[in-house]
């Protein structure tokens, strides 16, 4: 299938009638075993336990989660499909590192629950200060296929989010918890057109909780992709790649922001003499 009409299912799937969701809520991959490979990383194998959405074409049968504690503040965990080349973001625009978060000697702020063989895989992240879930697909399905991949993750219904530009919305920075689709596939517009998609794509996310703590989470793919806001949840529908998770502890909004900088990079101090007066094409 041709990108066209990949991303028309994707349009389809988002404003579809409600019989697409009857699976919403359905197991659909089994975690079989997990294997260790040190300082706390450690890899788990689910398989497919029930097919869904099959007119998006068949589901990997077999999938690997990679956790990887990078430092005391940055975990990161890698969904993909067991022994299958898929298309992820090049090193050479985002470097990948090897460090481990053991070696500092400090104390881990998240933890990562362990799935028991032979139950629903699902992946949760929790706050080791206070316990609380920052990321949890329990009780949602993950579909993984060749051009299309969905997870959902709970998000609490007092928490404020902020990011996943570049769009424009009538709501200011904080982002509408109303059922919204943010897409994410950037292009170039002659007018700001409200709820239009336009020139950047970041799927990352600043999550700002009632008792003031936040975290990030950045969702490295970059491929065109649907994310849906509710009261209660955030689901990624993307049309490739794979499922390469960064969470940032925080916890405050600014040292999220640093840590995730850590990660994609700091933007380029313009030079002195390039300030002042800027033309733009349409004025």
């Amino acid at each position: 299938m041709n990108l066209l009409g990949c991303l028309t299912l994707l349009i389809c799937f988002s404003a579809g009638s409600s019989n697409r969701l009857d699976g919403m809520n359905r197991n659909t991959y089994t975690t079989e075993g997990t294997s260790y490979a040190g300082w706390g990383t450690y890899v788990v194998q689910a398989s497919l336990d029930d097919e869904q959405l099959q007119e998006y074409g068949p589901s990997f049968e077999q999938l690997s989660v990679e956790v990887t504690p990078e430092t005391p503040s940055r975990l990161h965990v890698k969904i993909l499909p067991t022994e299958q080349e898929r298309w992820e973001v090049p090193e050479n625009i985002v470097s990948r590192t090897d460090l481990n978060a053991f070696v500092s000697g400090e104390p881990l702020k998240y933890k990562v629950q362990e799935p028991s063989n032979d139950k629903p895989y699902a992946l949760r992240v929790i706050r080791a200060a206070d316990g609380q879930a920052i990321f949890d697909t329990t009780g949602t399905r993950i579909v993984f296929k060749d051009q299309y991949i969905e997870l959902t993750t709970k998000i609490p219904a007092d928490a404020s989010l902020y990011g996943l530009g570049e769009v424009t919305l009538p709501s200011g920075f904080a982002l509408p918890r109303d059922g919204i689709n943010i897409t994410l596939w950037a292009r170039d517009l002659s007018c700001a057109i409200e709820g239009a998609n336009l020139y950047g794509a970041h799927p990352f996310y600043l999550q700002v909780n009632a008792d003031g703590t936040s975290h990030g989470v950045l969702l490295l793919n970059s491929n065109g992709m649907d994310v849906t806001l509710n009261q209660d949840s955030l689901t990624y529908r993307a049309i490739g790649g794979l499922l390469d998770f960064y969470f940032f502890m925080g916890p405050t909004p600014e040292q999220v922001i640093r840590q995730y900088q850590e990660v994609i990079g700091t933007p380029n101090l313009p030079p002195y003499w390039s300030l002042g007066l800027h033309q733009s094409k349409w004025g």
